[in-house]
């Protein structure tokens, strides 16, 4: 399952479902950041090493960001919310990998994460 959380009506995305994440923080390596950011939006901690299933540019921001995607499995329990999200759902990965069909550009990025999300998930 993906995890998705509803951006509140500030900042980047207001009001859209997309994958936790965040910057990383001076000093921290981009898995620390990914780990870090999961807990802090969702309440949730990594119970299996990250996985690396993307890296791309990140568009909309006023200087250049990358998209550093990775893959985890998480404990039971649902997620705890920050105050920057409204929201949270569970997608199964080939609905979401169906609903971005033919995207390209950031959205086809996001599809081919999901892509490798699921070879990732077949292999455990």
């Amino acid at each position: 399952m993906i995890l998705l959380l509803k951006r509140a009506s500030e900042g980047s995305w207001a009001g859209q479902l997309f994958l936790p994440g965040g910057v990383v923080d001076a000093g921290e390596l981009p898995v620390q950041g990914a780990a870090r950011e999961l807990a802090e939006e969702a309440g949730l901690v990594p119970t299996s090493d990250l996985t690396l299933i993307g890296l791309y540019e990140l568009p909309g921001f006023p200087m250049p960001a990358l998209m550093v995607s990775y893959a985890c499995t998480v404990g039971d329990g649902e997620p705890v919310l920050s105050h920057e999200h409204t929201a949270s759902r569970w997608v199964e990965p080939e609905q979401m990998r169906d609903a971005l069909a033919g995207e390209t550009g950031f959205l086809g990025d996001i599809r081919a994460d999901v892509e490798r999300y699921i070879a990732w998930r077949a292999r455990r």
